[in-house]
């Protein structure tokens, strides 16, 4: 009978190699696991612009019924859209609307300021009517014949509605230019001339004059203007002025409201 020098040594290494051979045969034998998923891709170029669109144009016509209308006093018809065809008219009609102002004509002067002013005294009628509608309480009057104060009143009152009637003298330079800085600015005004070469305040009110002179009757295409005065009325000389009226036609956005 032999007997082995090194047992233990023996032993172990055989222990050792069976381990070894195991380890190997289970790591053999394991599924890998799952990957991660990749990282998402960059965007995508942006497209390319659209066409730019066209503007949006809007038409407006102002009217005034000989009478009420579905109690309406005054219009102003608006019609919106594109000019697809470049000759700068609406030809695509996106919405049309109309503006109706429903105020009576005593509800619209109610409470105004007017500014009154006159270069003569020869027809006293317009100063007694517009002093017996204050007298009702009706509006606020300021009125004066000389071109200074009249400046200061426009500067330091509340003005709704300027009333100026040339009838003597013509107009001088810088009051023309006032005047029409005024109606630029969005004021009201009322306003007579005999002289053809004032054409600086029709000009801003968009009218010119159209030769025609002392025209004897006159017919209303504005309610508010004819409210209560017979349609046609008589136009009458007050003082025997050479020229007692000269005709008027619009230009531009300029309307009509008198025949």
């Amino acid at each position: 009978m032999k007997t082995s020098l090194f047992p233990n040594v023996i032993l172990r290494t055989t222990l050792l190699t069976a381990s070894m051979m195991l380890s190997l045969g289970l790591i053999a034998g394991c599924n890998g696991s799952d990957g991660s998923d990749g990282a998402d891709g960059a965007d995508g170029a942006a497209g390319d612009a659209g066409p730019r669109g066209l503007p949006l144009l809007v038409e407006a016509e102002r009217s005034t019924p000989h009478s009420p209308t579905y109690g309406c006093w005054a219009a102003e018809h608006r019609l919106y859209g594109y000019d697809t065809s470049g000759d700068g008219e609406i030809d695509d009609i996106a919405l049309t609307e109309t503006a109706c102002n429903p105020a009576t004509p005593e509800i619209a002067v109610s409470g105004k300021a007017v500014l009154y002013f006159q270069d003569s005294d020869a027809t006293p009628e317009f100063m007694d009517t517009l002093q017996a509608l204050e007298a009702e309480g009706v509006l606020e009057l300021f009125h004066t014949t000389d071109a200074s104060e009249f400046e200061t009143l426009l500067e330091e009152e509340r003005i709704d509605v300027v009333f100026y009637m040339i009838q003597r003298f013509p107009i001088n330079e810088e009051s023309a230019n006032r005047l029409a800085d005024w109606v630029s600015d969005g004021g009201r005004l009322i306003y007579t001339t005999w002289n053809t070469d004032d054409t600086t305040v029709p000009t801003a009110l968009e009218a010119e004059f159209s030769g025609a002179t002392n025209l004897e009757q006159a017919s209303f295409d504005n309610l508010y203007l004819g409210w209560q005065l017979d349609d046609p009325s008589d136009v009458t000389n007050p003082a025997t002025w050479t020229t007692y009226s000269r005709g008027l036609t619009p230009t531009d956005q300029g309307l009509s409201v008198c025949t």
